[in-house]
């Protein structure tokens, strides 16, 4: 509604500058004759310039603000999603630790590699290197 008055507003303003010059150049001399012809044009390429072409450009405008909002709205939905569903996964493995994505998804050759170079205890083997030479000292 409000674009509907301003464009009503403008009309109004053109139209009654428009008379008024209108019987200045019929009622004037010949030198204001000339000024008032330039004039009229003037309100009319002005009339023209607010109500059929700022009226689209601020409705393209604004149509273009509203798609980007609601692409920033989309992509804070998206981010809460991931967040919770990061929580969860975290809550159902009952491990306290936080999400890096950049660390790779599948270490098992490195934890392959590092109990073959006996840093990390194994089950199988009975303990690493280094705890078997601290159980040899306290002996």
């Amino acid at each position: 509604t409000s674009i509907s008055q301003t464009l009503t507003r403008s009309i109004n303003t053109s139209l009654t500058s428009f008379i008024t010059i209108f019987i200045l150049y019929i009622l004037g001399v010949a030198s204001i004759k000339e000024f008032t012809l330039t004039l009229m044009a003037g309100i009319v390429c002005g009339c023209y310039s607010s109500v059929c072409i700022s009226g689209p450009v601020w409705y393209w405008m604004k149509r273009g603000q509203e798609k980007k909002r609601i692409k920033e709205a989309q992509a804070v939905k998206e981010a809460k999603k991931m967040k919770k569903a990061a929580k969860e996964t975290k809550r159902v493995s009952g491990e306290n630790v936080t999400v890096d994505s950049s660390a790779p998804a599948d270490d098992s050759a490195a934890l392959a590699k590092e109990e073959k170079d006996g840093q990390i205890s194994s089950p199988k083997k009975g303990g690493s290197k280094k705890s078997k030479n601290k159980k040899k000292k306290k002996k």
